[in-house]
C-alpha cells in the first residue's frame, strides 16, 4: 500500500519571496526543472553578488536535484540615494571621442542632454550599507522563496507518485494475466509440438523419448518463468520505494529500465498473440512511468 504520510517532491516549480525595510527592497524569484543533480544560476544586481552564497546555501538546506534559476531584483528608495554623482572622467573621454569623430566628417552633437544620457555617467551616490541587515533580508526574502516554491514541488510530487502507484497496480494485474497463459500456453504449446513432431517423423526410428527430450528443451528456451518473477520483484520494488523518505527519483528510474529489459524479453520469447498483446501494453504504461519519474526529485 503507498503510505500517503511521506512527503515526495517534483523538480518543478517556482517560488518568490520578498523584504522590505525603509525604502529598500529586495525580491527574489526563483523556478526549478528537472535535472540529474542539483544546479543552481543565480542573477544578482552587480553590487548584491556577495548574495549568491547565502541564496545557494538556501536551497541546499531543501533540495538534493533539480535546475534552478534565481533572480533577485532591489528596488532602491531610499532617500539617501537621491543625490546623483557625475563621472567627469568619463565626461571627458566621450568628449574626446566625440571631437576625433568631427576630425573625420562626423557631425559634432554632443550637448549637455546628449552626454548625460550616455552610460554610466550619472550614478547614484554610494552609502554606507549594513552588511548584515542586507544579509538579513535577502536571507528573508530566499527563505519565503525556497518555501512557496517547495510546496508547489510537494504538491506535484504527490500528485506523481499517486499516478505512478497506480500504474504500478496496473502492471502487476497485468504481469500476473501473463503469468495465468503463460503456464497454460506451455503444456498446450509442449503437446501440440509434440503431435506434430511424431506425424513428422513416423516414419524414422527416432524413440519417443528422444523427442520428448528434444521438445523439452525447446520449450525451456521459450519459458518466461524467470523473467515474470523478475518482473514481480520489480514491482514490488516500486511500492517500497514510493514509501521511502527522501529522493526517489534516481531508484525509479533504474527500476523502470530493468522492468522494460524483462518486458522485453517476455516480448521477444512470446509464441502466444495474447502474451505479446499484453507485453506491448505493458511498455506503453513503462513509458509513461519513464516519463514521470524523470521529474521526480
Amino acid at each position: 500500500m503507498l503510505d500517503n504520510t511521506v512527503k515526495h517532491y517534483s523538480m518543478t516549480g517556482y517560488g518568490r519571496g520578498s523584504c522590505e525595510d525603509n525604502g529598500l527592497k529586495i525580491t527574489v524569484e526563483m523556478k526549478s526543472v528537472n535535472h540529474r543533480f542539483l544546479d543552481i544560476n543565480i542573477r544578482t544586481p552587480k553590487n548584491y553578488m556577495f548574495a549568491e552564497d547565502i541564496i545557494r546555501n538556501k536551497i541546499k538546506e531543501h533540495t538534493f536535484r533539480g535546475h534552478f534559476d534565481v533572480f533577485v531584483n532591489v528596488d532602491d528608495n531610499r532617500d539617501s540615494n537621491s543625490t546623483l554623482l557625475l563621472d567627469k572622467n568619463l565626461a571627458k573621454e566621450y568628449l574626446r571621442v566625440s571631437k576625433e569623430l568631427e576630425v573625420l566628417g562626423y557631425s559634432q552633437d554632443m550637448s549637455v542632454s546628449t552626454l548625460l544620457r550616455m552610460p554610466e555617467i550619472l550614478r547614484p551616490a554610494c552609502i554606507d550599507e549594513d552588511e548584515k541587515l542586507l544579509e538579513a533580508m535577502i536571507l528573508d526574502a530566499t527563505s519565503q522563496a525556497v518555501k512557496s516554491l517547495q510546496e508547489m514541488r510537494l504538491k506535484e510530487g504527490t500528485s506523481l507518485v499517486k499516478d505512478l502507484f497506480y500504474k504500478v497496480m496496473t502492471l502487476k494485474k497485468l504481469v500476473n494475466k501473463i503469468d495465468e497463459f503463460a503456464s497454460v500456453i506451455s503444456d498446450e504449446y509442449k503437446k501440440s509440438l509434440s503431435n506434430k513432431l511424431a506425424d513428422a517423423l513416423k516414419e524414422e526410428a527416432i524413440s519417443a523419448s528422444r523427442i520428448e527430450a528434444e521438445i523439452t528443451l525447446f520449450v525451456d528456451k521459450t519459458s518466461i518463468d524467470e523473467e515474470i518473477t523478475r518482473l514481480k520483484s520489480h514491482l514490488e520494488q516500486y511500492v517500497e520505494t514510493f514509501n521511502l523518505t527522501g529522493p526517489i527519483g534516481k531508484k525509479l528510474d533504474f527500476l523502470t529500465q530493468e522492468t522494460h529489459r524483462e518486458i522485453n524479453t517476455i516480448a521477444s520469447k512470446s509464441v502466444d498473440i495474447k502474451i505479446t498483446r499484453i507485453a506491448l501494453t505493458v511498455k506503453n504504461i513503462l513509458e509513461e512511468i519513464r516519463e514521470q519519474v524523470q521529474n521526480l526529485e
